[in-house]
C-alpha cells in the first residue's frame, strides 16, 4: 500500500508501480514526499510510470526524442531541430544536457535561457525562443514517458523582439536591381522578376521546373521548395520536390502578361527544356539558395548600389505591399503568398492598406445602397 513514512531525517514516499515492483523516493519534508506520492500514483494509474526518471538526463531524452520523432517530420523541421538540440539545448555551457529529467523545473529553464542569452548577445528572440520551445517539446515527450510531472517552460517568460518592419523597395530601387540583373544575365533578371513579380520566396523559386509554367492560363503552380540539402537531395532522387510546408503555400499564381512573355523567352534561350526540367540549375544540379545569396545576389546589390542587408525576400513584400497599397482585397493578397491564415498578411502588412477612404461617407453610401434609397 502507498504510503509516506519518516526514515531518519529524511521522508520517503513507497509504492508499487503497475508491475508490483516496490519503489522508494526521498524528500526532504513531509509535504514533498507526500506531493510525489499523489505524482506517482497518478503516472502508475495511467501507466505512464517509468522509474528510469529518477535517473534518466535530459541529453539521453533529447537524443531520443530526435530518433523517435525524427522520421514523422518534414526535411526542414528534422535539420532545424537537431540543430537547436545540438547548439543550444546541450550546449555544455549552459548546463542542462547533464541535468535529471526529473530535477528540471521552471529556475532550470530560466537559468537555460539567460545562459543562452549571455553567451550569444546577438542572438535573435526568435531564436530564443525556438530553443524553449523545442526544450518544451522535449520535456512534454518525457512527461509522457513519465520522467517528470509537469512541463515548466509554460511558465518561462518568451523574449519579445521588435515587431517586423517590411520595407518595400522605392521604384527607384526596383528599377536599378532589374538594370543590374539584365547586366548579369537573363536568369537573374527572371529569378529578380520572379520575387517581384509573382511574390515568389527564393526556395519556391529555385524549385521551379517547366511543368509549374501554364503560358495559356498564365500560372505558375508552386508545388515544392528548395530550401535545405535534404530537399535537393530528395529531388535528385526521385526527380521531385517533397510538397510545401502548408497546404497553403500549394498554390497557383497568376503572371503579368510581361512575366509569361518573359518566361517564354527564357525558354527559348535555354532549348525548350522538358517539362520536368529545373528553370534554373548548374547542369541539372538544383542551385542552393544560400550560395546565391552569397554571390549572385551580393553582387547585383552592389552593381543596383542597394544596401547589403536587402534580402531577396525583400523582392515578395514589394510586390505583396504594392498590392495591399493599391486596394487589392487582402484575401486575396494571402492567397497569392501562400499564407496560412489572413491574420499573417494584416499583421505585416496592415500599415499599406489605403486610408485615403473617408469611413463615415463610406457607412452613409453601404446603408443606402442596402436601402434602396
Amino acid at each position: 500500500m502507498a504510503k509516506v513514512r519518516k526514515i531518519g531525517d529524511r521522508w520517503v514516499a513507497d509504492f508499487r508501480d503497475a508491475s508490483g515492483k516496490r519503489h522508494r523516493e526521498y524528500r526532504k519534508t513531509k509535504k514533498a514526499a507526500e506531493d510525489l506520492l499523489a505524482q506517482r500514483q497518478v503516472s502508475v494509474q495511467k501507466g505512464t510510470y517509468s522509474a528510469e526518471g529518477r535517473t534518466a538526463r535530459f541529453e539521453a531524452l533529447a537524443r531520443d526524442w530526435l530518433r523517435v520523432m525524427g522520421p514523422e517530420w518534414r526535411p526542414t523541421t528534422a535539420t532545424q531541430s537537431a540543430y537547436i538540440v545540438e547548439s543550444h539545448l546541450l550546449n555544455p555551457g549552459y548546463g542542462l544536457g547533464a541535468r535529471r529529467v526529473a530535477t528540471i523545473g521552471l529556475q532550470t529553464c530560466e537559468d537555460f535561457k539567460l545562459a543562452m542569452m549571455a553567451a550569444n548577445p546577438n542572438l535573435s528572440p526568435r531564436t530564443v525562443n525556438l530553443a524553449l520551445q523545442k526544450l518544451g517539446t522535449i520535456l512534454r515527450y518525457g512527461q509522457a514517458r513519465g520522467l517528470l510531472y509537469v512541463d515548466p517552460t509554460q511558465h518561462v517568460r518568451r523574449i519579445k523582439g521588435a515587431p517586423r518592419i517590411v520595407k518595400p523597395l522605392t521604384a527607384d530601387e526596383r528599377g536599378k536591381l532589374l538594370a543590374a540583373a539584365t547586366a548579369e544575365g537573363p536568369a537573374a533578371h527572371l529569378i529578380v522578376n520572379l520575387g517581384l513579380r509573382a511574390a515568389l520566396r527564393l526556395g519556391e523559386t529555385l524549385a521551379l521546373t517547366w511543368g509549374a509554367f501554364d503560358p495559356e492560363a498564365r500560372t505558375l503552380t508552386i508545388r515544392g521548395t528548395n530550401s535545405c540539402k535534404a530537399y535537393r537531395e530528395a529531388f535528385a532522387a526521385q526527380g521531385a520536390w517533397p510538397s510545401t510546408k502548408t497546404e497553403e503555400s500549394a498554390r497557383r499564381v497568376p503572371l503579368s502578361p510581361e512575366l509569361v512573355a518573359e518566361l517564354q523567352r527564357f525558354r527559348l534561350i535555354e532549348g525548350r527544356p522538358p517539362a520536368g526540367a529545373l528553370l534554373f540549375s548548374k547542369d541539372g544540379i538544383p542551385l542552393d539558395p544560400s550560395s546565391f545569396r552569397a554571390r549572385p545576389w551580393r553582387r547585383l546589390l552592389a552593381a543596383a548600389g542597394l544596401p547589403a542587408g536587402t534580402h531577396y525576400h525583400d523582392l515578395r513584400h514589394t510586390c505583396l505591399s504594392e498590392l495591399i497599397a493599391a486596394g487589392i482585397s487582402p484575401e486575396w493578397v494571402r492567397l497569392l503568398a501562400g499564407h496560412r491564415s489572413l491574420n499573417v498578411t494584416l499583421t505585416v502588412y496592415r500599415h499599406f492598406l489605403p486610408r485615403d477612404v473617408d469611413t463615415a461617407e463610406a457607412i452613409d453610401r453601404a446603408l443606402a445602397a442596402g436601402s434602396g434609397q
